[in-house]
């Protein structure tokens, strides 16, 4: 999303593809051990200068600290994407839920 509400023009897609198969790999690798169920949004504000910038919300308890940690620090440093102009907010929704096959 972007104030103009146009992203196709601020942000290459090949740029969102990569994000999201980061993100995927982080999120599949950290959260398969998760035994609770809770969601994750995290959002990627890109800008054409500046590093990105990276925040987290989870609907997630005390007991999974340690995952939202590990994974807060892994996708903190996906850190080398950038908008073509102006600032674009890259947000992703997740819901975890415990393997059924541990």
């Amino acid at each position: 999303m972007s104030e103009s509400g146009d992203v196709n023009t601020k942000v290459a897609l090949e740029e969102l593809n990569s994000i999201q198969e980061s993100l995927d790999k982080i999120s599949a690798r950290i959260f398969k051990t998760s035994e609770t169920s809770f969601e994750v949004l995290a959002q990627f504000k890109l800008t054409s200068e500046s590093v990105v910038e990276f925040r987290m919300q989870t609907t997630a308890g005390e007991r999974e600290n340690e995952l939202l940690t590990s994974f807060y620090d892994a996708a903190s440093k996906l850190t080398e994407y950038k908008s073509i102009k102006d600032e674009v907010y890259v947000v992703f929704h997740y819901t975890i839920s415990p393997s059924v096959n541990k």
